[in-house]
C-alpha cells in the first residue's frame, strides 16, 4: 500500500490531503473485505463497535480503538456457521446497536433461539443473550422482528414477537429482570419505528397507526390509524414547538404533512389538495423552522419550509429550474439533513453541474451550491455525510481521481483527502462514524486492490509521513528560522507543488518549483512552533522536512 501526501488545487484555493490509514486487515483473504455498504458503529467507553466478518467466522461483534492490536472481534456468536451472529442481510435491514449505562444492546442470532436482544460489556464473557422473548426457536422466530432499539427515560424500547404470535412494545433496563411487555399490539408480525418523546410521553408508528406510551399497558394508546405511515425508520418524527409532525395518508388527500399537539389534537396540512400530496421526507427543525424535501407536479423534490401552519408552508427555492433536485437521492433519500457550521447541507441535483454538495441557512437567498468537483454530467454525488473535527466529511467523485473523501471546514474551505491507488467505486464505501477522536470507515485503498472494504480511518500528517516511503530528498535550513527558509529539493520530476503545513494539516502557502536549486520562502508572519515543508511530484515521488519557527 502506499500513504502518501497529495497537493491539490480547489474551487476555494490549494488544500493538502491526508491520507486514509488502514486500522487492520480484518479479513486477509485478498479481495475480500470484512465491512460493507452495512457498517455500523456505536461509541462506547473510548471505542468502537462494529460488525465485521473475518472470513471465518462471519458477521460478528468487533471492538476497536482506533489501532491495529485494539481492533478484534468481541465473541463469535453464532460459531456453528461462518453466516454470523449480527448477518441481518437477508433479513433486509442494518444492524443496530444501543448503549446504555456502559453496555452495548443489539440483536444477535444464534441456532435454536433466532433474533434475540443480547448485551456485551466489550468483553466475550460479558456477551451474552439478555432475554428469550420467543421461545420457539427457528430460523427467524426469535422475539426481535426489526433492529429499532431506542433510549429513552433510562430504558431501550423495541418491538417484539412474542410466544403468543403477538407484536408487542417492550422496554428493558438493560438486565433480564427488568426487560418486561409494556403491551400487546398486533396479532402476528408488525413493525414499530419512528420512536419519539413528545409530551412527556414516547410516540411511535405500529402498523400505519399513530401510538404513544407513558410505560404502562393502560397508557400505551392508539390514537389514529392511516393507510399508510412513514417509511419504518426511527427519524421520521419531528418535534417543532407544540406539536409532533409526521408523514402520513389518510387514503384521501395522499402523502402529506400531520401534527399532533399537546392536546392530542390531530390535523393534517393539506398542502397539496387532491390525492398527490407533498410526500415530506427528511424532516428535520433548523431555526425554529420544519424543514423537509416535498415533491409536487410542477417543480418536483425540491426543499419546502413550514412553520407548522398550512399557510406557512411553502416550497424554500427551486434548486433546479428545469426538474427534479433529487435531494439526497438516491444516497440517503430518508435522513435528515446535516447540520454543521449554523447551516443545512444536503446533496442536490442542478442542470449543469449534476449532483454537488449543497447548503442552506433556512432562507431562498442562502441556498448555494458548495462544490463543483467533477465536470461529469452526473456531478460528484456526494453521499456519507458526517461531522467530525469541526469539520463536515464526506464522499464524492473528483474529476481525475475518482471517489475520494472530502470535508468543509468552519470557514468554508474544502480540502480532498486523496489516496493514491485505489478501487474508485469503493473508496467510502459504507457509512463513516466520528468515534473518539477517530474518523473511521469502511474502505477500499490498497494501491494493489488487495485489501478490500475494510477498517480505515483518518490519518493525520504525523502517522501518514511515519507511514510513507520517501524516494525523494528535501533539505531545508536553517533549522530554527526567523524569516527566511531555504529549501533544496533531489530526487523529483519537475516542475513540483510544495506547500508550507502546520501541523494540523493546513496549509500555509503552496508554490510550484521548477528546479532543483536552493530557493527561499518568507515565513516571518508565521507563529512561532513546529511547521513542515511537503512535496509531491507528477509520478507521485515525494518528500517532506519538518522545521521550527522561531
Amino acid at each position: 500500500m502506499r500513504n502518501f501526501l497529495l497537493l491539490c488545487s480547489l474551487l476555494t484555493g490549494h488544500f493538502i490531503a491526508y491520507s486514509q490509514v488502514l486500522v487492520k486487515n480484518i479479513n486477509p483473504i485478498p479481495t475480500i473485505g470484512s465491512v460493507s455498504d452495512k457498517f455500523i458503529m456505536v461509541e462506547m467507553n473510548g471505542k468502537g463497535y462494529f460488525n465485521a466478518d473475518d472470513g471465518t467466522h462471519g458477521m460478528e461483534l468487533w471492538v476497536t480503538d482506533g489501532i491495529e492490536a485494539g481492533t478484534q472481534m468481541v465473541k463469535d456468536i453464532h460459531p456453528s456457521s461462518m453466516v454470523g451472529g449480527i448477518n441481518f442481510q437477508s433479513v433486509n435491514e442494518q444492524w443496530v446497536p444501543v448503549v446504555l449505562n456502559d453496555k452495548i444492546y443489539f440483536p444477535a442470532f444464534e441456532d435454536g433461539n433466532g433474533i434475540e436482544l443480547w448485551v456485551s460489556d466489550g468483553t466475550e464473557q460479558g456477551t451474552n443473550k439478555l432475554i428469550d422473548i420467543n421461545s420457539n426457536g427457528g430460523a427467524y422466530v426469535g422475539g426481535l422482528n426489526n433492529n429499532n432499539l431506542f433510549v429513552h427515560d433510562g430504558f431501550i424500547w423495541f418491538s417484539a414477537y412474542d410466544d403468543d404470535f403477538y407484536t408487542g412494545l417492550w422496554k428493558s433496563d438493560g438486565t433480564a429482570e427488568g426487560t418486561t411487555l409494556v403491551k400487546q399490539l398486533y396479532n402476528g408480525f408488525q413493525n414499530i419505528s419512528s420512536f419519539t418523546p413528545f409530551n412527556n410521553e414516547l410516540w411511535f408508528c405500529c402498523n400505519n397507526s399513530l401510538w404513544r406510551t407513558d410505560g404502562t399497558e393502560a397508557g400505551t394508546v392508539m390514537l389514529q390509524g392511516f393507510q399508510s405511515m412513514t417509511f419504518g425508520r426511527n427519524d421520521e418524527m419531528k418535534v417543532l414547538g407544540d406539536a409532533l409532525y409526521f408523514m402520513a395518508d389518510n387514503s384521501i388527500g395522499g402523502m402529506e404533512l400531520w401534527k399532533v399537539n399537546s392536546l392530542y389534537e390531530i390535523s393534517e396540512l393539506d398542502i397539496i389538495p387532491g390525492f398527490e400530496g407533498v410526500t415530506p421526507t427528511q424532516l428535520t427543525v433548523f431555526n425554529n423552522n420544519l424543514y423537509f424535501v416535498g415533491y409536487d407536479v410542477v417543480h418536483q423534490n425540491e426543499l419546502w419550509i413550514s412553520n407548522g401552519t398550512l399557510a406557512g408552508t411553502e416550497m424554500l427555492t427551486e434548486i433546479n429550474p428545469n426538474g427534479s433536485a433529487h435531494i439526497n437521492f438516491p444516497q440517503n433519500a430518508y435522513a435528515p439533513l446535516i447540520i454543521f457550521n449554523g447551516a443545512m447541507w444536503f446533496s442536490a441535483y442542478t442542470d449543469g453541474f449534476g449532483r454537488e454538495l449543497w447548503r442552506s441557512d433556512g432562507t431562498a437567498a442562502g441556498t448555494e451550491r458548495m462544490t463543483d468537483l467533477t465536470t461529469a454530467a452526473a456531478g460528484s454525488t456526494p453521499s456519507k455525510m458526517v461531522v467530525h473535527d469541526n469539520q463536515l466529511f464526506f464522499s464524492a467523485f473528483h474529476a481525475t481521481e475518482g471517489r475520494q473523501l472530502h470535508s468543509i471546514d468552519m470557514n468554508d474551505e474544502l480540502t480532498t483527502h486523496f489516496q493514491n491507488g485505489y478501487n474508485d467505486q469503493a473508496c467510502c464505501a459504507g457509512n463513516m462514524f466520528s468515534i473518539a477522536g477517530n474518523l473511521l470507515m469502511p474502505g477500499n485503498y490498497d494501491y494493489d486492490d488487495e485489501i478490500r472494504d475494510e477498517l480505515y480511518k483518518l490519518g493525520t500528517v504525523s502517522n501518514v509521513i511515519e507511514n510513507m516511503e520517501l524516494n525523494a530528498t528535501l533539505h531545508v535550513y536553517p533549522s530554527l528560522v526567523k524569516d527566511l527558509l531555504t529549501f533544496k529539493t533531489e530526487g523529483l520530476i519537475y516542475p513540483i507543488a510544495l506547500a508550507v503545513v502546520a501541523m494540523d494539516g493546513k496549509v500555509i502557502e503552496q508554490m510550484n518549483v521548477t528546479t532543483s536549486q536552493a530557493q527561499s520562502i518568507n515565513v516571518n508572519s508565521l507563529a512561532s512552533g513546529i511547521y513542515m515543508l511537503t512535496c509531491v511530484d507528477a509520478n507521485g515521488q515525494r518528500a517532506t522536512a519538518k522545521w521550527m519557527k522561531e
